[in-house]
């Protein structure tokens, strides 16, 4: 079944390696007839959540008027929601972390069903270094109501470049493809 992926990337740094990793993801997406909007956050004008709760109070509205509005309207239309971020200090970028606040106003929505992914990379080897970043994630994936497909970790690349080789394009690529073929277990 086709679906519409939308790929979130949360790096400033234009070209970079978690701009590769979403790049295999996509790849594997259009070779399975998917369609793919991808959108550099760095690129949006995307505020702090105000936490005034205007929009528990007004249907999921935003009171703050920037480029918000315009990705609340692609994410109605998509079907997968692909979350893709360096780890900064143990968390997401600032840019993600911006658009991942403002995802609060959607808590008052009802929303068609929608499947999640999470690609991040993350200079360190440490096994346990993005171990927070992927609790959160699932915890905005769980309180958002997304099927969360999986998680795909690219550890050891810091500089631009680094991920070139690395097993979690492939792992991104067979991702992607994997959508419409089967239902992915989660897991854990």
């Amino acid at each position: 079944m086709k679906k519409n992926f939308l790929v979130l990337v949360g790096s400033p740094r234009k070209g970079g390696n978690t701009d590769a990793l979403a790049d295999a993801l996509i790849e594997g997406a259009l070779e399975s007839g998917h369609t793919v909007e991808k959108l550099t956050l760095q690129n949006y004008n995307i505020h702090g959540c105000l936490g005034c709760d205007y929009c528990m109070r007004n249907h999921g509205a935003c009171v703050q008027s920037d480029d918000m509005q315009r990705i609340y309207d692609k994410l109605d239309h998509a079907d997968v929601v692909v979350l893709a971020t360096p780890l900064y200090f143990f968390g997401f970028s600032s840019q993600m972390k911006a658009f991942v606040d403002r995802c609060y106003a959607l808590l008052s929505r009802t929303l068609p069903q929608k499947q999640s992914i999470l690609l991040a990379v993350c200079g360190s080897q440490d096994d346990h270094e993005m171990d927070g970043l992927i609790a959160q994630y699932r915890m905005i994936a769980a309180a958002l109501h997304w099927s969360n497909r999986g998680e795909v970790s690219a550890k050891g690349v810091l500089k631009k470049g680094d991920i070139s080789g690395h097993a979690a394009l492939e792992e991104a690529r067979e991702l992607g493809r994997s959508v419409a073929v089967r239902e992915r277990k989660k897991p854990f």
